[in-house]
């Protein structure tokens, strides 16, 4: 019985342990793009633009426009991000500094792959 238990506290570790190093081996960029399809791909469209039938009462913003990142800042970006704008909600309660950096990360990748 003692030993069972001391199994599954190892497999438990071990398996701990592999979740941390297949999640360290993504870049930023990678865990942006999951964030970004969980919280903002619904209005913004998986690849940045957002869909022409939009139910939306405000179209959002295309995200793969090159022209946004020469007029915005990172800073700026991730206050959008955190604080919301316009229609666009806050996620600063849903996501922590980290998961910001690493979506506005992702959102320069959605301008150079138009």
């Amino acid at each position: 019985m003692a030993a069972s238990v001391i199994l599954r506290i190892c497999l438990a570790a071990l398996f701990i342990g592999l979740v941390g190093c297949r999640r360290g081996s993504e870049n930023p960029e990678q865990r942006g793009a999951g964030i970004f399809v969980r919280n903002c791909a619904t209005c913004h469209g998986p690849s940045g633009r957002p869909p022409l039938t939009t139910t939306l009462p405000v179209m959002p913003r295309d995200l793969s426009d090159p022209g946004l990142y020469q007029r915005l800042s990172d800073s700026d970006l991730k206050a959008s991000i955190k604080n919301g704008k316009g229609a666009m909600p806050a996620f600063g309660v849903a996501l922590e500094d980290e998961d910001l950096d690493q979506v506005v990360a992702h959102l320069h990748t959605l301008a150079r792959s138009r």
